[in-house]
């Protein structure tokens, strides 16, 4: 199995569980302190879990990115020029600072409402890294807001349930616990269920090229079993809800049961959202229209408003030839007046930035010749001017071979 896959895996899945155990601990109090002890270590465990885990999802997004093996990434640099670089890496950091902040917090009795602000923070930040982040302007950012949505329910909900059935599993003398707990996660779950189901049409709206998606593309078809287990999750939840919780506190160790399988479930749903990450959605698949050399250095770099794809012939340290395709959202070519390439030295070297204007070869084509006296990641930044005034700029990290 794919190592960023599962490093995907284990890190939605502690982070759910970090934002969920504070949110549960804060919607359920006032608890017994042996009960809050245990839901602390459990929060503490989830965030270490986040932190190595992103760690190691950094790693491993640098190495597919520049296509160079780990302990290359490591040994020279690259995953630093992610992290400062690129919109993953920025929300990476925020979000490490956001784990450190809410580890710090949950040794505080009070300050209820700077554990939520900042659980949120650590839970819904990923929106802005994931396919939501690739739509174009208005949609975009939309679809951020809606990522965002869904991300939060899912914490509230399944990232709780662990902390809920702990709370389940506590001594006999605690049954007026379980019941008013039981009650108030109840209403909570379903308010989370809702936003999920509102959520997740919105964005099989934004993704899906049509129902017929769901059967025909790999990425429907991951949709579409993502979709069988949520609605087994409901069945659990329903008979929670509707049936084990008006005979508390008697049917208290069958509702701790079926709340676990809940927990199994929502897993398996985490495994397909983490191979979906990595699958492009049935309606925004991007393949170049040209053929790339073998030898040489590439990248796509997507925006708000445009992309390229950028060419280095050959990707390695001499005089090259660049080459720029400027394209829209839905692959159309892009009418700018003008393109300016500009190649930044990897880190701590000695070497300048160099600035190439680049000339039109066809509509959308653009190319300018270079010397990269250097090997290593470099960052290419690409301007794109479409009018007076009127200019976007792309960048990504490229790997120029010695």
């Amino acid at each position: 199995m794919d190592a960023l896959i599962v490093t995907r895996f284990v890190h939605i899945a502690a982070t759910l569980l970090a934002a969920g155990t504070v949110w549960f601990a804060v919607l359920a109090a006032p608890l017994p302190p042996a009960l809050e002890k245990r839901l602390r270590l459990m929060a503490w465990g989830a965030l270490v879990v986040t932190v190595l885990s992103g760690a190691a999802w950094l790693v491993w997004l640098t190495a597919d990115i520049l296509g160079a093996p780990v302990s290359e990434v490591c040994l020279n640099g690259g995953a630093w020029t992610v992290l400062t670089d690129t919109r993953f890496g920025q929300v990476w950091m925020v979000r490490l600072a956001a784990a450190l902040v809410l580890g710090l917090l949950i040794a505080v009795p009070d300050l209820r409402g700077a554990k939520t602000i900042t659980a949120a923070l650590l839970a819904g930040l990923p929106a802005f890294t994931g396919h939501a982040g690739a739509l174009p302007s208005a949609p975009g950012v939309g679809a951020i807001a809606v990522d965002a949505v869904h991300l939060l329910a899912a914490a509230a909900w399944l990232g709780a349930l662990p902390a809920f059935a702990l709370t389940l599993a506590g001594g006999q003398d605690q049954a007026a616990l379980v019941v008013r707990v039981t009650r108030r996660f109840a209403r909570n779950a379903l308010l989370c269920v809702v936003a999920l189901m509102a959520t997740g049409l919105i964005n099989g709206w934004h993704l899906l090229a049509g129902p017929s998606d769901l059967v025909t593309t790999a990425y429907g078809r991951l949709l579409s079993a993502k979709l069988a287990l949520f609605a087994a999750m409901l069945a659990l939840a329903a008979v929670n809800r509707f049936h084990l919780t008006q005979r508390l506190p008697a049917a208290r160790h069958a509702l701790t049961r079926t709340t676990i399988a809940e927990t199994v479930v929502g897993l398996a749903i985490l495994a397909i959202i983490a191979v979906l990450g990595m699958t492009p959605p049935a309606d925004h698949l991007h393949t170049t229209k040209r053929s790339i050399p073998p030898d040489a250095a590439f990248v796509h770099i997507h925006g708000t408003d445009a992309m390229a794809e950028v060419t280095v012939d050959p990707g390695r340290v001499g005089t090259v030839e660049i080459t720029v395709r400027v394209m829209r959202e839905e692959m159309t070519d892009f009418h700018a007046r003008d393109v300016q390439i500009v190649f930044e030295p990897p880190k701590d070297s000695a070497r300048s930035t160099s600035v190439h204007v680049a000339l039109r070869q066809s509509e959308g084509v653009w190319r300018a010749s270079a010397a990269l006296a250097e090997g290593g990641i470099w960052i290419v930044r690409v301007t794109i001017t479409f009018n007076a005034g009127s200019a976007i700029a792309l960048d990504a990290p490229i790997n120029i071979a010695h």
